[in-house]
């Protein structure tokens, strides 16, 4: 299978997962929110975003794994690198195991609720256990390393399927924090037992005793391995701070709350940025052997705008309404907080495939230096606006972090790193969102009727014009005939 072929494979294996992904939550979150009240689901969400930290150190290293091997050419060199790998990351679990246990003994502390300390640390060594067997990302980003996304997408898909119809299940049976935890650590097993089953590694376990550990490990790659583990940070501090910042101040039910205030809107951005994730080892390769590099990341880029204009405008007309109708019961969500989450999925999708880009630029360093800058100010402005202003704070700190500094931080950087302007980038970017822009304004002072079924003639209406004002006024010609020539 040809490169391209590879890289749209895992682009529509994307859409898929996150398709099916989206359908089941939606069908799943109101029925756990019934079993298990808005307090313990905001207790396991809370949870949840902890334990990410708890598995930062295997996630970063993952990260370097993946952009190492693609790397590497011969298949020799690669099976020596990924059986040295494997025993680092077993001995790096074993070392984190004091730490973990410390973790579970201080969770009803970080949760703020004493009186069922033994089930608040149950469910913890439950999520321990599913982190524990972070070890197997070194044969998923080895798929991934390959161009073969698609093969993980599915597995990726049987994985969260299987959590998502065990939570459903266990919540409902048990009713418990636990209950939750224990869906994820089956999910986690599975997954790991795929992955061993499709991956084309041939694993010789006494290669992996006999391979350097952790120490050597960490004297060859340490220079490398930081600048991800610092991006990892960066992002766990990104996605995870917002819950984290809320349950500093306000009770465990604020957290579901905010949670279904930004259901819709982060599973569509999840889905705008498996578009970046799906070309970046493609866009490598062409640049590495000096392909018209500028030219895909251009296009792409002018995409990525296209798509999460699209998003946000959707999500902007629909999301209030839609979550009445979800969850069958009275919903107000404010206007400015609409907009700053609007704002928000349009600059993170862009500036995530930016992330890509130059991390397969081999500019990671710059990336983890960027991103951590930004990362502190997201927490910083989070924490003082959640003081003032309780669920709006989170999302304002996020676009003061990520729209207004990071989003100029990498045009800055890219721009020279890709010989290209900073002007065509920002052409690129900014033209279909003033084209959006004022097509949401029109949309919005139209007559059309309140209740969400009748909402939809709204999101039909500006999705029609949108595309009309793109195709006339923001491709060009080339791009014109691009589009023609895929649908002949």
């Amino acid at each position: 299978m040809k490169r391209l072929q590879k890289s749209l494979w895992s682009f529509i294996t994307s859409l898929g997962l996150n398709g099916l992904s989206i359908l089941l939550t939606f069908w799943s979150i109101p029925l756990i929110l019934q079993a298990l009240g808005e307090n313990t689901f905001g207790q396991y969400r809370i949870l949840l975003e902890w334990l990410g930290f708890a598995g930062l150190a295997t996630s970063a290293f993952a990260g370097f794994f993946g952009q190492k091997i693609s790397r590497l050419t011969s298949s020799t060199q690669q099976s020596q690198f990924v059986h040295e790998m494997l025993r680092t990351s077993f001995e790096l679990t074993i070392l984190l195991a004091p730490a973990l246990v410390l973790f579970v003994y201080f969770t009803p502390h970080l949760l703020r609720n004493l009186e069922v300390a033994d089930e608040i640390r149950f469910a913890a060594s439950l999520g321990v256990l599913a982190f524990a067997l972070l070890p197997g990302i070194v044969f998923q980003s080895h798929l991934e390393a390959l161009n073969r996304g698609y093969t993980v997408n599915i597995l990726m898909l049987i994985q969260r399927s299987s959590v998502i119809l065990l939570s459903v299940v266990f919540a409902l049976q048990l009713q418990t924090l636990a209950s939750q935890f224990l869906a994820l650590l089956i999910g986690q097993v599975l997954f790991l037992f795929l992955l061993l089953i499709f991956s084309p590694l041939k694993l010789d376990f006494e290669r992996i005793l006999k391979a350097p550990g952790i120490r050597s490990s960490l004297q060859k790659y340490f220079q490398e391995i930081k600048p991800y583990f610092k991006i990892d940070l960066a992002g766990k501090l990104s996605l995870s701070a917002d819950a984290l910042i809320i349950s500093f101040f306000l009770p465990a039910n604020q957290v579901t709350l905010f949670y279904l205030w930004v259901r819709l809107p982060q599973l569509i951005l999840g889905q705008l940025m498996s578009f970046g994730n799906s070309i970046w080892s493609g866009f490598a390769s062409l640049h590495r052997e000096g392909g018209n590099s500028q030219w895909i990341f251009l296009r792409a880029s002018k995409m990525i705008s296209i798509l999460s204009m699209a998003a946000a405008g959707s999500v902007l007309i629909l999301n209030e309404d839609f979550l009445k109708w979800w969850l069958a019961r009275p919903i107000d969500i404010p206007l400015e907080f609409q907009l700053i989450l609007s704002a928000n999925i349009i600059l993170v999708s862009i500036i995530s495939f930016f992330g890509w880009i130059m991390t397969s630029l081999g500019d990671e360093n710059l990336f983890a230096r960027i991103s951590l800058q930004a990362a502190s100010i997201n927490v910083a402005a989070g924490l003082v606006f959640t003081w003032q202003f309780q669920l709006l704070g989170p999302i304002l700190g996020s676009l003061i972090a990520y729209g207004i500094f990071k989003a100029y931080r990498m045009i800055q950087c890219l721009a020279p790193a890709l010989n290209i302007s900073k002007g065509k980038i920002a052409i690129a970017i900014f033209s279909p969102l003033a084209a959006g822009g004022l097509t949401l304004g029109l949309v919005f002072r139209l007559p059309i009727a309140e209740p969400f079924p009748l909402k939809l003639v709204s999101l039909l209406v500006f999705n029609l014009l949108f595309t009309m004002g793109t195709w006339i006024f923001i491709l060009d010609s080339e791009e014109k005939n691009y589009i023609k020539a895929k649908f002949k």
